[in-house]
């Protein structure tokens, strides 16, 4: 019982932390508290599994969240880069309100001024922030 109980606590943790290691301990535990109640097995072959549980699903979950982040950065390439959008109002200093994908993001301009309704294309993105630069502006430098 007292396995079980620790594996509560330890997904209660897990759930505030964000970590995937707590999980697999706490499924380890789980594991061998319903080990124990359903064949009554005695302590040294309960620590000896819980033991054997940690040492494989830990690596395995270091596999998963190192495969996990690579998938991410994949995802958050940056296709927005080259893509126009239309100047809608000027904000502040050099920050606008542009239209992009059927929406409205805030960009910041690279140099100049803007006005409303000219285009301009997307040259990098942080976050929700689009830097942009005035296409008029690309085709009159040399």
């Amino acid at each position: 019982m007292y396995w079980l109980i620790a594996a509560v606590v330890l997904i209660v943790l897990e759930v505030m932390i964000g970590t995937f290691y707590l999980l697999v301990v706490a499924a380890a535990l789980a594991s061998v508290g319903l080990t124990e109640w359903l064949f009554g097995t005695p302590l040294s072959v309960n620590l000896s599994l819980f033991a054997v549980l940690c040492l494989l699903g830990i690596p395995l979950a270091r596999r998963f969240q190192k495969n996990r982040s690579q998938r991410t950065k994949a995802v958050n390439l940056p296709l927005d880069i080259g893509q126009t959008v239309i100047i809608e109002k000027h904000l502040h200093h050099q920050i606008y309100q542009v239209k992009y994908r059927g929406t409205t993001w805030q960009a910041q301009l690279n140099e100049g001024e803007a006005e409303a309704n000219q285009t301009a294309y997307i040259y990098t993105r942080q976050g929700n922030l689009l830097y942009i630069q005035l296409i008029e502006s690309v085709h009159q430098t040399p």
